[in-house]
């Protein structure tokens, strides 16, 4: 008996391992090429965020420069890809942030108007110089490999990058006549792939309106503003665009940088000839280690001095500075003169007092001096002229006599401040001499101790009535005992401050409402949402930071040239209104600088100003317009957004808008089924998909939108393209905008007639020229259009072109119609389309331009649904000649 083999098994084997190999090569494929682009994505959307970080890094560097109070951020250096279970990840990317060098601010040609005060603040006497740094982020990216350096210098943020520089934020330098010079100092160097926390520490903040010092130029032509920076001209004169001469309140004549030093000239005289008066305010921020803390420079005289009156004390008022004209606590001051005491140390407000008491008639000088008292800077005369007591020669007569926001008893002894009911009142003084009242009297008020109340201002001059005001503002419980000191005399007043339940504050009215804005359909793309101001003083609203839960959520953008209500990205209604109206839109997550982002330079209030919240219940409504994703809007029924509000005077306010908080619903939508089937009909390089769907299990649909994504052009949907249909089915061919090399993501979104999100069903087609997976729809059989023949019939002498197309259509297929298009490639593409309804025949077509031109002639066969099942496509760009 013979046995043949059985090779039956062998085919079933060696198919197992070609499907096998297959299998590994794709998967290859996908982990160099996909895996790749999709971290590359990543990390360009953390690079946006990250530079909205750095703003807040910026104003929490502004902020402790003006409070005194750090005000922590953080930053997050670095990003981690999502898991997968079958490729490879590279290493989280990383980031560092780092401090470095960058130069000295100074202003030159400048005095200060105060005399005491212009001992030191004299630039013909003094270097008014101070060094400063930079902050630094620099990406580590594995796939991100053109991300750009996050900078910030002199209160702006900028990306730092090979092609060039652009700035994300306004600057603060100067404001009309105000000077800001905020230096930064320390040592900071973070490298890692987290969250890295920042600490700004104010080292010598510029906390009141008194540190705003007023000078002026010393005589001699213009004051000069010299900046270090990395900027270049071009940007710095963007930035000072509102300010220069020509605008309305503008005082910079000139800006010009060289060799990386910001050179601006502020006018020194108006068109009066008269001195332009500026103020000055100077403070020193520092970051990480190694920072250096601000001694005591110069002293100057506050109140006190004049006339006195033989027998009766009279109270002197200095205050100590560091070279940044901010008070120094705890220096030592010795005075001369017969004044007691002897020595003082300054309270937390850079201030010492002393008591003087003149034995005889006549002018007695009094001095006060820090460390040896050898330079002018270091001391401060006080020049007393004494009479004999009674008449003309007696002391004022000061006297508390007002009050609003506290409960006072009828002797103006005692008055009560409740911080549950507010955290700040304001009293009045009345100064008087022999009945009538004393104006242009400096009047200093002064506490028994620190830490439960402060005062602004802490001294005041006497109006024509004889009155000052000064506001007190409770920062913890307890009894203080309060000055009104002026001419020899002081009235004392006890302010109790207690607190009988919840601090009041700023807060969030829980009533987001998704809006569609002024259009009449779409979805509902924005948000509406209100606060109500507790506090019994206004606040101002400085920034607002955006930040939607929903990442994907990545642009805040209005589409309309107007400005306001749902015709900018942020609008506020308060007491006082602001709008922020950015070209392009922003970047989500964003930090909006509402009186600086964005402005055209020619806006006006309400447009170029930081809205105003009353007091008392004053309330303010926000208008966010509108949310995009991929250049599309956002319907945000079912979305939240993080809120983060900044004020000038009080702690950023963070809350949630989502529906659920106004009137929109729970948010419970009915669902909607999608069914569908997507087919590749690529042909001739040109990217088509045939989408069949239905809309099923919902009676609220209202319409379906189709988005073609091109993948291989950064998810942008403008690349390709996207449409919308109210039919709950139907078969349609779209023509995309790429080549059928390019892969597409193909979403389905149906939606009901407010906006919002019945159901979304996607599919990707990232094999190349074939049906997306698990889709297949057999292409039918269709008509082909065959035996094209296209004569040029061009009349030379007269310069006129002309073509005859010839073609046959195949019978297989629904045939409707043929249509042929002329492009003129030498006009801008200038199109002109002829029809026909038979299968063969031909089409004469005159063109519209000269005999010299190039056509592009397609012709295409179309079916009953006006589908276009076949193309062919012929150039003639020989002229004159048949193509």
């Amino acid at each position: 008996m013979t046995f043949w083999a059985d090779e039956r098994g062998v085919t079933v084997q060696v198919g197992t391992i070609l499907l096998f190999a297959t299998l590994i090569v794709a998967m290859s494929v996908y982990q160099a090429t996909a895996i790749p682009s999709q971290n590359a994505e990543i990390e360009f959307r953390h690079n946006e965020e990250l530079q909205g970080q750095m703003q807040d890094v910026r104003n929490a560097v502004i902020r402790t420069s003006t409070t005194g109070t750090s005000q922590p951020t953080s930053i997050t250096l670095g990003t981690q890809y999502p898991s997968r279970m079958f490729f490879i990840n590279p290493p989280p990317s990383s980031g560092t942030l780092r401090t470095t060098d960058l130069g000295a601010v100074g202003i030159e040609n400048v005095t200060a108007r105060a005399p005491e005060t212009a001992d030191y603040l004299d630039s013909s006497q003094t270097n008014l110089s101070f060094s400063t740094r930079a902050l630094v982020y620099a990406p580590n990216y594995n796939q991100y490999g053109n991300a750009p350096d996050t900078v910030l210098e002199n209160t702006v943020i900028y990306n730092r990058a090979g092609e060039g520089n652009a700035t994300l934020t306004g600057q603060q330098l100067v404001q009309g006549r105000s000077i800001s010079l905020v230096t930064l100092d320390g040592s900071l160097s973070k490298s890692q792939s987290t969250t890295a926390s920042i600490d700004p520490r104010a080292l010598s903040p510029s906390t009141t309106e008194t540190r705003s010092i007023p000078v002026e130029s010393t005589g001699n032509g213009n004051v000069t503003v010299r900046i270090s920076t990395g900027l270049g001209e071009e940007k710095w004169n963007d930035l000072l665009a509102d300010q220069i001469v020509s605008k309305p309140g503008g005082y910079v004549a000139d800006v010009s940088v060289e060799n990386g030093i910001l050179r601006l000239t502020l006018l020194g005289t108006d068109s009066n000839g008269e001195s332009v008066t500026y103020d000055l305010r100077m403070a020193k921020v520092g970051v990480g280690s190694e920072t250096s803390e601000t001694n005591a420079t110069y002293i100057t005289n506050v109140s006190g001095g004049g006339g006195a009156s033989v027998g009766e004390p009279t109270t002197l008022v200095a205050e100590v500075r560091d070279r940044y004209n901010n008070p120094v606590s705890g220096v030592r001051v010795n005075a001369s003169g017969g004044v007691t005491p002897t020595s003082a140390r300054t309270d937390e407000q850079g201030r010492v007092r002393f008591s003087y008491t003149a034995d005889t008639p006549g002018t007695e000088t009094v001095m006060l001096a820090i460390d040896d008292g050898s330079e002018e800077r270091e001391r401060v005369n006080f020049e007393i002229e004494a009479t004999a007591g009674g008449g003309a020669g007696g002391t004022y007569d000061v006297e508390w006599i007002a009050e609003t926001g506290l409960d006072c008893d009828d002797e103006f002894t005692v008055c009560v401040l409740n911080r549950s009911q507010r955290r700040g009142a304001t009293l009045t003084a009345d100064v008087t001499y022999g009945g009538e009242p004393v104006t242009d009297t400096a009047v200093d008020f002064g506490l028994n101790q620190t830490g439960i109340i402060t005062t602004t201002p802490n001294a005041e001059t006497t109006d024509s009535n004889g009155r000052v005001e000064t506001e007190i503002r409770a920062s913890e419980t307890g009894t203080v005992r309060l000055f009104a000191a002026s001419g020899g005399d002081a009235d004392p007043v006890v302010i109790r401050v207690t607190q009988s339940g919840e601090l009041p504050g700023i807060v969030y009215n829980e009533d987001a409402t998704p809006t569609r804005g002024n259009r009449g359909g779409g979805p509902q793309s924005g948000f509406e949402f209100s606060v109500t101001n507790q506090l019994p003083e206004d606040v101002t609203l400085t920034d607002v930071r955006i930040d939607p839960q929903d990442t994907s959520i990545d642009v805040l953008s209005d589409p309309s040239t107007g400005e306001g209500r749902y015709e900018s990205e942020l609008h506020v209604e308060a007491e006082s209104d602001g709008t922020s109206d950015v070209g392009n839109g922003v970047s989500l997550p964003a930090t909006i600088d509402i009186d600086r982002d964005g402005q055209q330079f020619s806006y006006e209030a309400p447009l170029r100003q930081e809205p105003r919240i009353g007091g008392d219940g004053g309330t303010a409504t926000f208008y966010l317009y509108q949310f995009e994703r991929n250049e599309n809007p956002v319907g945000m029924t079912n979305e939240a957004v993080d809120i983060t509000l900044y004020f000038e005077d009080h702690d950023p306010v963070e809350f949630t808008v989502n529906e659920q908080d106004g009137d929109g619903g729970d948010g419970n939508q009915p669902s909607a089924n999608i069914e569908y089937v997507i087919s590749d009909t690529s042909r001739n390089n040109n990217a088509r998909y045939q989408l069949s769907y239905d809309v099923t299990e919902t009676n609220d649909f209202d319409r379906l939108e189709v988005r073609y994504n091109n993948l291989d052009e950064n998810y942008d949907a403008a690349s390709g393209r996207y449409e919308t249909t109210d039919s709950r089915g139907k078969t349609n061919v779209f023509t995309a905008g790429g080549t059928m090399g390019d892969d597409y993501e193909i979403v389905l979104t149906a939606y009901d007639a407010s906006g919002n999100v019945l159901g979304e069903e996607r599919v990707t087609d990232t094999v190349d020229g074939q049906s997306p997976p698990g889709d297949d729809l057999s292409t039918p059989s269709s008509p082909q259009v065959q035996n094209v023949d296209i004569r040029d019939r061009t009349n030379v002498r007269q310069d006129e072109g002309r073509y005859q197309v010839f073609y046959d259509v195949s019978n297989s297929g629904t045939f409707d119609a043929v249509e042929v298009e002329f492009r003129n490639l030498d006009n801008e593409w200038a199109t002109e389309t002829e029809t026909a309804g038979q299968r063969n025949g031909n089409i004469w077509y005159r063109r519209g331009g000269t005999a010299r031109d190039d056509y592009e002639i397609i012709v295409r066969v179309l079916d009953g649904d006006g589908i276009v099942v076949d193309t062919q496509t012929i150039t003639d760009t020989a002229d004159d000649t048949d193509p």
